[in-house]
């Protein structure tokens, strides 16, 4: 039977449907020039569906079953939302309504471009929704526009060098050979798990000189950088949620021990004022810059950053590398001789491009939001007749998965390929910059510590992949 309260529900819901279709309708009339798009309400349930069907899998790697493209990897949930559209209206962008204000998706790489450096000024990074990211990014280089984010990277751009990465060897190899000791006591592992636990260890390492894996703490890790993509989380600033005491009990645990660590390195400071260039590790670059001198807050900030994304995007580089190479046994077996007939993996181009292409079919930031601060013009083929005028407050979203993936582009873009970026120079070549735009730094950082860690596992331990463990 049904109660008044569900009849309630049920005229709400479709008066908000009547409201945001109204609103949908009356917007494209009056934007007539903006690209087309699914209603919001159809754009965000195929999200909501997609993103918990994706979830209860557990996987994030699907196999296309084509004859052709047997070999070809995908993650499901972004071709189940992203691609879907651009297929759907045969178009780089599309455009969805939300309540009159306009969310465009792209994968136009002039457009990217023009939104993420020639004219980055008229645009901000989009309000964190959840709550979460301000709450662990703080005051740091995540969070920074315009001055403040120049500030951070100028200050971050020293212990991330190529001189201070290449000191990062030692403690990358003592985490590796650890784990392949565990490795090697099982028949099969569950890569993504191994990888992470591998990652938070460097990076733990690397930030602040902690192993988290000796408290067992990577599991909290995990549990917040879920709760992060939650789309419920969005809900948080209104209504409390059943799992904010255990998430904001974690963020606490993990404030508190880099606030202790911060602590214990400014008393020996105090204690051995004359020894400031001992930097082991990020915190103590941060910490001996006389020249800029962070905040608390920006310390924890800029060290949370790194912790929390960090990992992530090495862990996930890691395991897809290691899971392509598990489905194409031939380009393993070729990196496998290559890299026990040389000792410097320098001289092994192949090992560069398989990062690269893993990099391409899965980036490690697959998508960059911006907001318009005022009024703008989006040019179109450097005709003002075709430019796109976009209201203040409308969300660009730059779909680097789908650029990466764009068929006008990529010969075979959802095949793996490593070859293709044999005499591509990676600093000259428009393709590239296509690829890896407004994250750079961050992918080249990706490629060093995947490379090193790549390199261990084939060369001194003699591993070989199956597709049956991922």
């Amino acid at each position: 039977m049904i109660d008044s309260q569900s009849i309630i529900l049920g005229v709400l819901i479709w008066l908000v449907y009547l409201v945001i279709s109204h609103l949908n309708d009356w917007y494209f009339t009056k934007n007539k020039y903006l690209p087309s798009g699914p209603s919001f309400l159809e754009w965000f349930a195929n999200y909501l569906l997609n993103y918990y069907e994706f979830r209860k899998g557990g996987s994030v790697i699907g196999s296309d079953q084509n004859d052709d493209v047997d070999k070809s990897l995908f993650d499901t949930g972004s071709e189940n939302t992203v691609l879907r559209w651009f297929k759907q209206y045969a178009s780089d962008s599309y455009c969805v309504s939300f309540f009159g204000l306009p969310m465009l998706f792209t994968r136009d790489a002039d457009i990217a471009r023009e939104v993420l450096l020639t004219d980055s000024d008229n645009y901000e990074k989009p309000p964190d929704s959840s709550g979460v990211l301000i709450r662990l990014a703080r005051d740091g280089i995540l969070m920074a526009e315009g001055a403040r984010w120049q500030r951070h990277r100028d200050i971050l751009s020293v212990p991330f060098s190529p001189v201070n990465v290449r000191k990062m060897e030692s403690t990358i190899l003592a985490a590796t050979k650890e784990l392949i000791g565990n490795i090697e006591r099982h028949s099969e592992i569950e890569v993504h798990s191994t990888m992470t636990s591998l990652t938070y260890d460097i990076i733990g390492m690397l930030s602040i000189g902690h192993k988290f894996s000796r408290e067992g703490s990577t599991s909290n890790f995990d549990y917040i950088l879920n709760e992060m993509i939650r789309p419920i989380r969005r809900l948080s600033k209104y209504i409390p949620l059943p799992s904010d005491r255990k998430l904001n009990k974690f963020i606490s645990e993990l404030e508190d021990l880099i606030l202790d660590e911060i602590r214990s390195r400014q008393q020996q400071q105090q204690k051995n004022s004359n020894d400031n260039n001992n930097n082991k590790d990020l915190l103590d670059h941060l910490l001996n810059n006389k020249e800029e001198q962070l905040t608390q807050d920006e310390l924890i900030g800029n060290i949370m950053t790194f912790l929390l994304a960090g990992h992530e995007t090495s862990a996930n580089a890691l395991t897809f590398t290691l899971a392509l190479l598990s489905k194409h046994p031939e380009i393993q077996e070729q990196l496998y001789e290559q890299l026990c007939g040389d000792k410097n993996i320098q001289n092994i181009p192949l090992l560069e491009w398989i990062i690269l292409e893993t990099l391409r079919l899965f980036p490690p930031a697959p998508m960059i939001g911006r907001t318009s601060k005022t009024e703008c013009t989006i040019k179109r083929n450097d005709s003002s007749k075709d430019a796109w005028k976009l209201p203040p407050k409308s969300m660009i979203l730059v779909s680097v998965y789908a650029m990466h993936r764009n068929e006008s582009v990529w010969k075979q873009a959802n095949q793996f390929i490593p070859n293709r970026w044999d005499g591509i120079n990676l600093f000259r070549s428009k393709i590239y910059s296509d690829v890896v735009i407004a994250q750079t730094s961050q992918t080249f950082k990706i490629i060093f510590k995947t490379k090193f860690q790549t390199n261990v596992l084939f060369k001194l331990y003699e591993f070989k992949f199956q597709q049956s463990l991922f």
